[in-house]
Formats: C-alpha cells, sequence, structure tokens
C-alpha cells in the first residue's frame, strides 16, 4: 500500500512547499515626479571618506597577483580623482 501513496505523498508534498512561494505582484501606481528649478548640481564627496592602499612589505608578500592589481588601480583612481600623492606619510595625503 505505502508503494502506492508514496508518488502521491510526495507530489502532494511538493505542490504544498512550492504553492508558499507564489505572491502576488504588487499593485504600482506610478510616481509623479516634481522637477527642481534651477540647474543641477553634483556634489562628490568621494575623496572625503577613500584614502590609498598602503600595505606593508609584508602584506604585499603574501597577496596574490589579483589584489596587487585591483589595490594599484584603486590608487591609480585616486591619483587622478583625488590627487593623491603616494610614497609619503598619511600626513601628506
Amino acid at each position: 500500500m505505502w508503494k502506492i501513496l508514496r508518488p502521491f505523498s510526495m507530489t502532494l508534498l511538493l505542490v504544498t512547499s512550492l504553492s508558499g512561494c507564489f505572491t502576488a505582484p504588487a499593485k504600482t501606481t506610478p510616481e509623479v515626479v516634481k522637477e527642481v528649478p534651477g540647474p543641477t548640481r553634483v556634489v562628490d564627496n568621494s575623496c572625503l571618506y577613500f584614502k590609498p592602499i598602503t600595505p606593508t612589505e609584508a602584506d604585499v608578500l603574501g597577496m596574490s597577483r589579483g589584489l596587487v592589481d585591483q589595490i594599484t588601480a584603486h590608487d591609480k583612481i585616486g591619483i587622478q580623482h583625488c590627487g593623491w600623492k603616494l610614497g609619503g606619510t598619511d600626513q601628506d595625503r
């Protein structure tokens, strides 16, 4: 008897568990966008929060080539965008 009911019970269990995942789509209403008078001004404060990554020699010896490339790319962007000067102390930056 169990051999007959087993496929049915497994199917019922699967359908019941999957039906709990269904959600009805949320009703959305179009948002009203108000125009702001005057020109748009973008203020970039990223240079206040991001600093150069300067690992020690011991850190560099343990790094993968990919991580070294990522740090180098980060620092190059900072040099171009924020005017970082590498090779000095933290007070120079």
